[in-house]
């Protein structure tokens, strides 16, 4: 939501990028802080294009990205992260929990030592406290997630491990204030939170929203979305096979488009009525990247398909 964090030391010059395109490490330096001189701004904070509104600490220093806002404090103490993601359907309560699960074990879990000390829900959200390692020192993080009307909201603190009591009454406050225009965030590009995956033999990159699950079945990566309506599967199939490997997956799959790229890649697009799902994929001399989309919901996700199927690199 999603969050991308990175060294403070360059919060100035990259932290906009990657809070919102991609996730990194944080690092934050430990100084002294007395819980006195924590402390809630007067002012709310109003993001840029009116999606949001909510009340920071006093005196933090504020990075803004097109979804979301990052603020830490000026001595570097701790980090806190807001983020707003237009998940474009509605999601019911087992898709937001999918949402949850599926940032948790694509992000967090890749730092050391990731453990859950802590999992609660109530009224629409979801709170998930844990402790991990980052660049060699122990951190805890509390998220909360809470969705709505399409929309994930979610904010991200981050603070050494030994000093996370100081900071606690603090991020109750912070995010009780928030409040969303729910109309405005669903104007943003869709599951825009991404990370980039690479197939275990380093032959293809492409970027896959964190939010999305992921499993290995009979060698395709398949990356799902919460609702069950997008899906992009990877296959290490040769170049020459693919098209005979989409349509075994498939019913009756109908190729409607078959074109060249300038990279030496195809773009091919392919219909399956009998199985309820339209596709686009790119054979590639890296595999076959294929998006897998229900049918009555194409044309609400066309240009995200293509957005994601532009978004891969072959290793050379």
């Amino acid at each position: 939501m999603k969050i991308r964090i990175i060294p403070l030391s360059l919060i100035a010059l990259a932290l906009s990028s990657m809070l919102f395109a991609s996730r990194g490490e944080l690092r934050l330096i430990p100084t002294s802080v007395s819980p006195s001189a924590l402390k809630i701004s007067s002012t709310p904070y109003k993001h840029f294009n009116n999606a949001f509104s909510i009340s920071l600490p006093d005196g933090w220093h504020v990075t803004e990205g097109d979804e979301g806002v990052v603020v830490s404090e000026k001595n570097g103490g701790a980090l806190l992260s807001v983020l707003l993601v237009n998940t474009g359907i509605a999601l019911d309560s087992k898709a937001t929990q999918v949402y949850v699960d599926s940032v948790e074990a694509n992000y967090f879990a890749s730092f050391l030592n990731y453990k859950v000390t802590e999992r609660r829900s109530t009224q629409g959200c979801a709170r998930v406290g844990k402790t991990l390692e980052s660049k060699g020192v122990a951190k805890r993080v509390l998220s909360e997630y809470c969705y709505r009307d399409g929309v994930m909201s979610q904010q991200d603190l981050w603070v050494d491990a030994n000093r996370a009591e100081t900071y606690f009454d603090l991020y109750e406050a912070v995010t009780g204030s928030l409040t969303i225009d729910f109309q405005v965030v669903k104007t943003f590009k869709m599951y825009r939170e991404q990370y980039v995956f690479a197939d275990s033999q380093k032959r293809l990159e492409f970027k896959v929203p964190y939010s999305w699950k992921r499993e290995t079945v009979e060698g395709v990566e398949k990356f799902t979305s919460p609702d069950e309506v997008n899906a992009l599967w990877y296959s290490a199939t040769p170049a020459e096979s693919a098209l005979k490997w989409l349509g075994g997956q498939f019913a009756d799959v109908g190729i409607t488009e078959d074109r060249a790229l300038q990279d030496g890649s195809r773009r091919v697009a392919w219909n399956s009525v009998a199985g309820g799902v339209k596709g686009q994929a790119v054979i590639t001399s890296g595999g076959t990247l294929a998006w897998i989309i229900k049918s009555d919901e194409f044309e609400k996700f066309t240009s995200f398909g293509d957005n994601l199927l532009s978004k891969y690199r072959v290793v050379k």
